[in-house]
């Protein structure tokens, strides 16, 4: 009994400084290190292994405010149960392949993330080729582009004649002026 303790003692400890690792790198861009990737799936294991039974209060109240209370509580919780003990085989067997970089397969990654989806879970062993990032291209501004000049007629002077046949004369007679230059 007390080998139990010991051993629930330091699975807590080691969840709480694990822990935090997991909730940084979910607000950081995926890494490639191998190191890293290793890391945030030990934290994210013991994350689904210690809130694994979060999924019990969560599926009653997603199963009643989608149908009743009635059924909330009845198969919410049944819901529940099975998704917890879902997440805690997930977290287990994540915890088992820590040093396989996969993709975590329960969605969402943690019970608190989207309260209002249901855990659903993906692909086994889906390996994580995700490509290195070149962080000097993305820095770069991009160069603005030129807009073309416009070109503006010249404005011509106010013309007065009589009828409208002098008045297309005396135009002419400026634009031929005006093209000649």
């Amino acid at each position: 009994m007390t080998s139990f303790k010991h051993f629930f003692v330091t699975f807590l400890l080691a969840g709480c400084f694990i822990y935090p690792m997991a909730g940084q790198a979910e607000n950081h861009a995926p890494s490639c290190s191998y190191m890293q990737k290793v890391g945030s799936k030990t934290g994210l294991a013991f994350a689904n292994m210690t809130t694994g039974i979060l999924e019990v209060p969560k599926s009653i109240a997603k199963t009643s405010n989608d149908s009743n209370i009635f059924f909330g509580l009845t198969g919410g919780l049944l819901k529940g149960f099975f998704n917890g003990v879902g997440r805690l085989s997930v977290g287990t067997f994540d915890l088992a392949t820590a040093w396989l970089p996969t993709k975590p397969i329960a969605n969402p990654l943690y019970v608190w993330d989207n309260y209002q989806m249901d855990t659903s879970y993906n692909d086994l062993l889906a390996f994580d080729n995700c490509e290195a990032v070149d962080v000097e291209s993305d820095s770069m501004e991009v160069p603005a582009v030129a807009t073309p000049a416009v070109v503006v007629a010249p404005r011509l002077p106010p013309v007065q004649a009589a009828t409208p046949q002098q008045t297309n004369q005396k135009i002419d007679t400026i634009f031929r002026k005006q093209m000649m230059k």
